[in-house]
C-alpha cells in the first residue's frame, strides 16, 4: 500500500526544499511505496481556492504532513492568522511535522512579539511594546493605541 505525504514548501525556491529531498532519500522515503506531494503557494491559490481550511483538509487526507516553511508563507495578506492557528490545530494528532503543541510554536507561526516575549529575560533583547494594528479586520488608529 502506498503512503502519501503532503509537504508544504511555500515558494518554489524554498531553501529547505533540497534539504528535505535529501533527508527523504536518506530515510528511504523516495520509493514506489511513498507518494510525496510538494505543495506550493501557487498550488494553494490555483487548486485549493487559496483557502487555509481546504489546505488543512488536503493534508489530513494524506498519511503524513510536513511544513518546511512558515504556514502563511506567501499568503500573509490573504489569511487571517487567528484562522491559520485554529486550522493548524486540526493537525495536532495527525502524523507529521509539526504536531501537538509544536503547532503553537511562535517561531513556526512567525509571531515575533511572542518569541521576543519568551526571551525577555535575555539581556541583549531590546524591550518591545506590542501594538495591535488590526481589530476586527480593520486597521486601528495608532495614535489612540499609543496613548
Amino acid at each position: 500500500m502506498t503512503k502519501t505525504i503532503g509537504v508544504c514548501i511555500g515558494a518554489v525556491g524554498n531553501v529547505q526544499y533540497p534539504l528535505f529531498l535529501e533527508a527523504a532519500r536518506v530515510l528511504g522515503l523516495v520509493s514506489p511505496q511513498v507518494d510525496i506531494e510538494y505543495i506550493t503557494v501557487r498550488f494553494i491559490r490555483e487548486k485549493l481556492e487559496g483557502s487555509f481550511e481546504i489546505l488543512i483538509d488536503y493534508l489530513l487526507a494524506k498519511d503524513i504532513h510536513f511544513f518546511i516553511t512558515h504556514p502563511h508563507q506567501g499568503m500573509m495578506n490573504d489569511w487571517d492568522m487567528s484562522i491559520v492557528e485554529s486550522q493548524l490545530w486540526r493537525l495536532r494528532d495527525h502524523q507529521g511535522y509539526p504536531t501537538g503543541n509544536s503547532l503553537k510554536c511562535p517561531i513556526f507561526l512567525q509571531n515575533n512579539f511572542e518569541y521576543l516575549h519568551l526571551l525577555e529575560h535575555v539581556s541583549c533583547v531590546i524591550p518591545t511594546l506590542h501594538v495591535p494594528l488590526k481589530q476586527d479586520d480593520h486597521f486601528v488608529n495608532l495614535e489612540d493605541q499609543l496613548r
